[in-house]
Parts: structure tokens; sequence; C-alpha cells
């Protein structure tokens, strides 16, 4: 095993294991997609992820890493400021910031209303926070990449320490994905019907196909 993961993998017991299972009660289910804005490290962001994962829903992921210039700079135009989460409902002709009145909106409109007290709790953020700093600053800068005609596809659970390596590369290159429960960490890259399984191939994909950084420099 190495490094990374063995990180990852004590990142998801930081959080005791959460984001690794779909609630047995899920309400609606949203006619059109919802659209996060967000990155990988940030312990607010976590908070909206796992409600996603426990909501079983499929969100497009829109990554805006810290000096990001492909999303984070449109936030700020869109709301007059650049702090994330940054949730797009169309369903309801939404758009919200703050991590708790967004958890409580997907409760309330996809779930079965009231958001659970493990999400909502100040206690959330110190377990979040360490689950961030044993990840150092993977999921936090921008690498600079070939922006996709359209986005990419990962299914794999918020709390899969394989996923969350995954997760981490696709925000640093501000690679926009489709983002789903799966049991398998699965990508699918459209524009080349590209299918793969497993972080070390999809990382040694993202950085062959997508990075205009050298590879040695994004080794996971």
């Amino acid at each position: 095993m190495n490094l990374a993961l063995l990180m990852s993998r004590l990142s998801t017991a930081a959080r005791f294991g959460a984001g690794r299972t779909v609630s047995e009660s899920l309400g609606a289910r949203p006619a059109q997609p919802l659209i996060l804005y967000e990155y990988e490290s940030c312990p607010y962001c976590r908070r909206v992820r796992e409600a996603i994962t426990d909501l079983d829903l499929e969100v497009e992921i829109r990554p805006c890493p810290r000096d990001g210039a492909r999303f984070r700079p449109g936030v700020k135009e869109r709301a007059a400021r650049a702090t994330f989460p940054f949730l797009i409902d169309p369903n309801h002709d939404l758009e919200m910031f703050d991590s708790v009145p967004i958890v409580e909106h997907l409760y309330a409109r996809y779930g079965t209303g009231r958001a659970p007290a493990a999400l909502t709790s100040p206690f959330f953020i110190v377990s979040s926070q360490i689950a961030s700093l044993l990840r150092g600053v993977a999921g936090t800068w921008r690498r600079a990449s070939y922006v996709p005609e359209q986005p990419l596809e990962l299914d794999g659970f918020e709390g899969d320490p394989d996923a969350r390596l995954v997760r981490e590369r696709l925000c640093e290159l501000e690679l926009p994905y489709i983002r789903r429960n799966g049991e398998v960490v699965r990508f699918v890259d459209p524009s080349t019907s590209t299918t793969l399984e497993g972080s070390p191939a999809i990382l040694a994909y993202l950085s062959e196909s997508w990075s205009t950084t050298p590879v040695k420099r994004l080794a996971a």
C-alpha cells in the first residue's frame, strides 16, 4: 500500500467511516442535475458531499481549488463572493452558500425532512478538519490542465479511500465531473470512450491525458 492510500484510509477513519452508505429512506429524486462548486480538502465541502452520498444523489462537481481559474471566478461574479461550497439546484430555482443550509435543503427536498445531527453539529467540522489534515494539501491547489468539452464521470462513495485519491486529482486539475455512488471506483471519459477502475489506472490516465504538467509531478 502506498503512502497516499494509507493516509486516505486514515482520513476515512477520522470521519468514523462516514460517507460509505446510503440512507434507507430517500425522498424525491431531482429532475435536473444538481451542481456543486467545491474543493476536495475543504471541511465544509465534505459535509455537503457526505449528505449527497447519504441521499444517493447524482451531482455535477465543478472543482474550485485555491487559485483556480476555471470555475472559482465565476462563483464570485455570480454571487459576489468566492466561498465554498456553493450549490445550484435548478429544480427549485435555488443558489446557496454555507454547508449547513445546503445540507438542510438537500434533506428537506430529497430525504425525509430532517438532516442528521451528525452532519450539522459543530463537532463535524473538527473531525472533518482532522480528515483534511491527514491528506495534507491534496485536493487544494490548482494544477494546469486541458479544458474538457463535457464533464468526466466518477462512481465511488465519498468515504472510499480509493475514490478520494481520484477526486483530489480531479479537483487539482479543475476537471468537472458527474459524481455518483458506486461500490467500485469507476471512471469514464466520454470524449474518448475510456472506462477505468481503481485509482492507480485512473490517476495515470488523468496525468497522461488531461494534465499539462509533467507526469512525475503528479504522482499519487
